[in-house]
Formats: structure tokens, sequence, C-alpha cells
């Protein structure tokens, strides 16, 4: 009875060990092959550091454990990742839905409502997938289902770059705008919903001298639709401002005539 008893614990052991091994390679995998995916669909040198970020990620999680039915299994496991993945998706939609909701309720204009549904669809995918996490395995539980959560948001926000920037190329002309213009430095506009502008989702336009040591002026937008824009100025030279988020964006040049000429308004969505 001894050695059978003995023998069971050992099988026992090596059940656990083996589970516990088999998850923590999984992570691994699971986020290197992110990272080379990414990296070879977009062919771009500087993500070559998704890859060592995201197996870092695996890395860390894997030292975040929790019991389940009595094994020692890694927070980054297919149980909490699905889990968390899932719900982040759908809080996602929903925070941002019900921010943009408060946001109007309250007077907000369109670009102001925009912004309170982007910052909404971050916060619901990463409280949601907190809560889930945090069922699942305590605070460590928590902190693994946050990092998921907000992991699939990105992957998102990713996904949905890649898939406009081909469109992008596809856009007829008919759907996007080239306008001359007079915006010497100095310009500060702002758009309201009689102009063609506001109607493709710019709030506002100002181009003013820059603080950096590199660049001397600058261009600043508010945005609250996906756009891509596209600024030319005296010499000629044009700029190129991709606006995926709702919200502030900048881009920063060195100019002989840094007045702006003509902008171009390419809708993404």
């Amino acid at each position: 009875m001894v050695g059978k008893g003995v023998e069971v614990s050992a099988r026992s052991a090596a059940s656990r060990a083996l589970a516990s091994a088999l998850a923590k390679e999984t992570v691994k995998q699971t986020a290197g092959r992110t990272g080379r995916v990414a990296v070879v669909n977009v062919g771009s040198t500087a993500l070559q550091a998704t890859r060592g970020s995201a197996t870092a990620v695996g890395v860390f999680t894997q030292k975040l454990n929790m019991q389940f039915m009595g094994f020692n299994v890694p927070l980054g496991s297919v149980k909490i990742g699905n889990a968390a993945g899932f719900v982040a998706m759908v809080a996602d939609y929903s925070g941002g839905a019900l921010a943009k909701g408060i946001a109007e309720f309250v007077g907000a204009d369109e670009y102001k409502a925009a912004v309170a549904e982007e910052a909404g669809g971050w916060t619901g995918a990463i409280t949601a997938s907190a809560i889930v996490g945090g069922a699942s395995g305590g605070p460590a539980g928590a902190i693994a289902g946050a990092v998921t959560g907000a992991g699939f948001k990105a992957t998102g926000e990713v996904t949905e770059y890649l898939v406009d920037s081909v469109f992008k190329c596809f856009t007829p002309e008919e759907d996007w705008i080239q306008a001359p213009v007079d915006m010497p430095v100095g310009t500060n506009e702002e758009f309201t919903k009689k102009d063609v502008a506001y109607q493709f989702g710019v709030k506002a336009i100002r181009v003013i001298k820059s603080s950096s040591m590199i660049y001397s002026y600058k261009i600043e937008v508010k945005t609250f639709k996906k756009v891509h824009l596209e600024f030319t100025d005296g010499e000629p030279d044009t700029y190129h401002l991709r606006c995926q988020v709702n919200g502030e964006h900048n881009v920063r040049y060195n100019s002989k005539s840094p007045g702006l000429k003509f902008i171009k308004i390419i809708p993404l969505s």
C-alpha cells in the first residue's frame, strides 16, 4: 500500500510538473510567434523589438502562478488569456459607447465625445479583463488579466492600422479632399459643422513655432474620426500625419516657407 501511495504521489507530481512546463512553454512560444508574425507582415526593422517585447511579457507572465485544480498554472495560460481577451473585446465596445453616451448627455461636442469614447474603450478593456483575471487568480490574476486586456486592445488597434494603410491606397479621389489654404505660422483654425474639414473629422488645425531643438515648426490638429492628413508648405514640401485615434496629433518640420498652402484629407473609416 505504501509503495502504491508513493507511486501515485510521484505520478501526480510528475503530472503537475509536466502541465506547468507545457503551460510555460506555450506562453513563450505564443508570445515569440506573435512578434515574428508582426515583423514578417510589416517588414520593418524597428518592429524586431516586438518579438523581444512579446517574449519578455511571456517570460514575466509565466512567473505569475495560481493554483487551479491542484496544478501550479502560469497566468499567461489559455484559460485566463481567452476569457480576459473575449471580455476585453466586449468591454472595449461597451465601455467606449457608455463613455461617449455620457459625454453627449452632458453636452460635449463630437470631438470631446469621440475622445471620451476612445478613453472609455481602453478603460473598459483593461478594467473588465482585470476583474476576470482576479476572479480566477486573485491579485496576480488581476494583473495578468489587465495585461491581457491591454494586449488585445493594442493588437486590435495595430491590426486596424495595417488594414487602413492598405485601403488608404485604394481610396477613390471622390472620397477625399485636397484644397488650397493660406495658413501662415500663427494660424489657429477651429472648424464648425458647416466646414468640410469638420465633416471629415478634423476639429482644429494650428501652425506654430516648435520648441524642439531639431525642428522649427509644428502642425497641431484635433480629430474625432480616423483620417490621414497631408500638409504642403510653400517650398513645397509635404508632411504626412496619420490620425488613427481620436484626439490631438502633431507633426514637426523645418522649412524656408513654413506656411501651409495645401491640405489633403483622406478618410480611413
